[in-house]
């Protein structure tokens, strides 16, 4: 028997997303006809199409039993509170936790040469965008003029933050939750990039970035590409995101257009990423605070960022993040040349996680190969009169030996190919064992230089030999 929707008149199809039954007259509607999203049919206990309100009363929904629990509707909800929740929210609100301590930097301090002196390992507050060299629209842009630029049917990944769970809408609908003098829900758009769309043409992210970024500095110019850097974050006051790390331990760059963040950062120290990896494997994650796992809680800083303001977050930084005001915020992500070792370590953890290729960085070993001439170029300018610091010379080492590892299991994996290219780039885009064998050429000149042996090799690395004066060998 074919249905038909009694209010567009069309019939039931396979692709149609979303349909809800009249809980009087037993009829079928399209959700969108009779304006239900399925996020809020959740809430639903009885629904009644307009033509049956007037004899029955408007729907109703299922009467919430607890603020603690993703499902507000648990019978017999358990006593442990997860995170996002009402109750949750109001706890963590009245926490205290010491403020980081971050030095001043004017935008126009922000410069290659500063973070090859003093390292990128720790965030970096900027208070005014000036000096920044970075394009966002004016302080009035709001939801309005997203939906002009990118189109208001544009599919969104949204997060229900009171039931951390991950929903679609479309862009319109998206507003008008955010529009609602009551709100149901509390919404967190936060992976809407918008590189290839007319918003992203009035995005230009710092100038440091750039320079950092080895997808700006090394891609071919190609449509095909990790496109991470301009990201539109929309959040309802009161949303939360737990503690995380950004794919592939990418930085981070982060400026408040409108509204206000409070950011709990921990620092990516070995024993905090260790429990951290125990912590994101528990199956009792969302009821656990990670800071009260560390052996000293105070180790979670805060920090409060405004409108107007600017943070970068450097590889491998843990942290959660609280919107305490409507928001608007525009950010990206990067893969850059002074923190590389953490980046692997934390591409090795997303693997031994089983991180969804979904929420993996994309391309991350092609970007790595990608890199080489950057990183050589690096060696070769930045490094004529001052020596580069020991975490340097350790991930370009660690680096090497990755190159090694992958193109070796690349050949295993492909065995009609020949080892000069790597089957995840296009036949004849660069032959690997140059690339190699670039990277460590370099390394042995900026270390003969300045007569710096490198960092020990990680035990069980057999991938990179070294000669009698401590440099490393040209693999063969």
């Amino acid at each position: 028997m074919t249905t038909y929707c009694p209010e567009c008149g069309r019939k039931y199809d396979i692709f149609d997303k979303f349909w809800i039954q009249c809980d009087h007259c037993k009829e079928w509607y399209h959700g969108e006809c009779v304006y239900v999203q399925p996020h809020q049919a959740v809430s639903l206990d009885k629904f009644y199409c307009a033509r049956c309100e007037s004899r029955v009363g408007p729907s109703t929904y299922k009467p919430v039993t607890n603020n603690h629990r993703h499902n507000v509707y648990e019978e017999d909800p358990s006593e442990k509170m997860q995170s996002g929740t009402t109750a949750f929210i109001d706890k963590l609100k009245t926490r205290r936790f010491d403020l980081i301590e971050l030095p001043q930097v004017q935008g126009n301090q922000l410069s290659l040469t500063y973070l090859i002196k003093n390292g990128f390992d720790q965030p970096i507050f900027v208070e005014k965008k000036d000096g920044l060299d970075m394009c966002v629209p004016p302080s009035e842009f709001g939801i309005e003029q997203i939906i002009e630029l990118i189109g208001g049917y544009t599919e969104l990944d949204v997060i229900d933050s009171k039931r951390q769970l991950s929903i679609r809408l479309p862009l319109v609908e998206f507003a008008r939750c955010i529009n609602m003098d009551r709100r149901e829900q509390t919404l967190n758009c936060i992976s809407l990039e918008v590189s290839k769309t007319k918003l992203g043409r009035l995005i230009k992210p710092p100038g440091i970035v750039n320079k950092l970024s080895w997808v700006e500095n090394s891609w071919p110019d190609v449509d095909i590409r990790p496109n991470v850097s301009k990201y539109c974050l929309i959040s309802m006051k009161d949303s939360y995101t737990d503690f995380h790390i950004d794919f592939g331990g990418t930085s981070v760059w982060y400026h408040v257009l409108q509204g206000e963040k409070v950011f709990y950062l921990i620092e990516p120290t070995p024993q905090h990423l260790s429990i951290y990896e125990q912590w994101m494997s528990c199956p009792d994650q969302s009821e656990i605070f990670l800071p009260d796992l560390l052996n000293d809680p105070t180790k979670c800083k805060m920090l409060i960022l405004r409108q107007g303001q600017t943070l970068f977050i450097p590889t491998g930084w843990i942290h959660a993040v609280l919107t305490t005001k409507d928001s608007l915020v525009f950010g990206g992500n990067f893969l850059h040349s002074l923190n590389i070792k953490l980046q692997l370590d934390i591409y090795e953890m997303e693997i031994r996680l089983r991180t969804a290729d979904k929420f993996l960085f994309p391309f991350f070993e092609l970007t790595n190969w990608y890199a080489v001439p950057t990183i050589c170029k690096l060696l070769q300018d930045s490094f004529v009169k001052r020596p580069p610091r020991k975490e340097f010379i350790e991930g370009i080492e660690v680096l090497s030996n990755y190159l090694r590892k992958w193109n070796n299991k690349s050949k295993e994996e492909n065995s009609l190919k020949n080892g000069d290219f790597s089957p995840y780039a296009p036949k004849g885009c660069f032959s690997t064992k140059r690339l190699i064998n670039d990277l460590v050429k370099n390394l042995r000149s900026v270390c003969s230089r300045f007569g710096q042996t490198n960092p020990s090799q990680p035990a069980n690395s057999a991938l990179m030999t070294k000669s009698k004066n401590g440099l490393p060998s040209i693999p063969t």
